[in-house]
């Protein structure tokens, strides 16, 4: 087993090596003198890599941590790499938020459109849409959801506008 001393030591060669510390974790050493922590495991009888992180950003006991964690994973029948990429995608849920898909699609569009249609369809999203759903994640809006907006538009005698929202489109 490694002690922080001892990766502390650890100095670069001509080719990459490994020094492995306990369970399938090891630190690999560039000849650049970069230090990266990996867990090595078999999923389906295929061997596979997960990276942890770069020493001394993660320590050893941090790497120790991700280790264990990964083969909780692997008592789970779950690949960590695939996790990982699950738990990446749900922390970058913030861009699958209706406002910002919104915002991406304004920003495609605005160059077929009149500014003043532009304006138009932005004033509406931003008045109707974004507050009642601008941060709901795309994947859980629901039509009740959005028939909830259409009704408060149409509340508001605002009969065509709350049509086009629902048709996305200008007739």
């Amino acid at each position: 087993m490694l002690t922080d001393i001892a990766v502390k030591r650890l100095k670069p060669q001509e080719k990459p090596y490994r020094k492995a510390d306990s369970g399938g974790l090891a630190i690999r050493v560039l000849p650049n003198g970069s230090k990266l922590w990996q867990f090595r495991y078999r999923v389906g009888g295929k061997e596979s890599t997960l990276s942890i992180g770069p020493y001394p950003e993660v320590s050893l006991a941090q790497a120790r941590a991700a280790r264990d964690k990964a083969k909780a994973e692997l008592r789970a029948n779950r690949d960590p790499n695939i996790t990982r990429k699950q738990e990446k995608a749900a922390a970058a849920g913030v861009k699958n938020r209706l406002q910002s898909i919104g915002e991406d699609w304004l920003k495609a569009n605005m160059g077929r459109w009149t500014p003043k249609h532009g304006g138009q369809v932005r004033s509406t999203l931003e008045q109707f849409v974004w507050p009642k759903l601008g941060n709901v994640p795309v994947a859980e809006i629901t039509p009740p959801m959005i028939l909830a907006v259409v009704r408060s538009i149409e509340n508001q005698a605002a009969v065509e506008t709350s049509r086009r929202v629902v048709r996305g489109q200008k007739e």
